[in-house]
């Protein structure tokens, strides 16, 4: 047996005990060390299996959760959640995971929205996808009101223009700021 595979043995050993225990700071360092067991053997030049991107994903899962729910981490859950989201994009516990990061008071809630959007796009949830986006927006109107440019401005910006009434002729005003213009 490999000093690697008698150092995975051991760990999970350890992973279990502390697991019962209830002592979640050990837990966290023991499954630390597995992901560092695992990189490391990736990093040495051994071929990348299937079982080790499935025991990343379990491990990084089950750390983002740990750091998050137990340990009051949210910084770690988030780096580990976003671990899990490099490996297999639609990996739904870690996108409701990631979903609970969305209420309107935490502080990186578009960094959240944003990591989303790419698993709602793939999985084609519209609704998600829709409120992830208007998260997004809504924080880059604030920033540019913030600035000093107007938020209609900006959201008038976004809009497409509407189409020609008729052939030939010219677009209807969008705004009543560009019937004055137009005037």
């Amino acid at each position: 047996m490999s000093s690697m595979a008698t150092t995975m043995r051991a760990l999970r050993a350890l992973e279990k005990i502390y697991t019962q225990s209830g002592d979640s700071e050990s837990l966290a360092e023991v499954l630390e060390r597995q992901l560092q067991q695992i990189e490391s053997s990736q990093a040495a030049g051994a071929e990348r299996s299937e079982r080790d991107i499935e025991t990343q994903i379990m491990i990084s899962f089950q750390l983002g959760e740990l750091y998050e729910l137990h340990l009051m981490r949210p910084e770690k859950a988030l780096e580990r959640y976003r671990q899990v989201l490099t490996l297999t994009s639609g990996h739904r516990p870690t996108l409701v995971a990631l979903e609970r990061f969305l209420s309107p008071a935490n502080p990186v809630r578009v960094e959240v929205a944003r990591l989303l959007v790419p698993a709602y796009e793939k999985s084609e949830d519209i609704r998600k996808l829709a409120g992830a986006l208007e998260i997004i927006l809504l924080a880059t109107v604030g920033v540019c009101v913030g600035l000093g440019v107007g938020a209609a401005f900006v959201a008038r910006a976004a809009l497409p223009l509407p189409p020609p009434t008729q052939p030939g002729r010219p677009r209807a005003p969008r705004s009543p700021a560009d019937r004055s213009l137009a005037a």
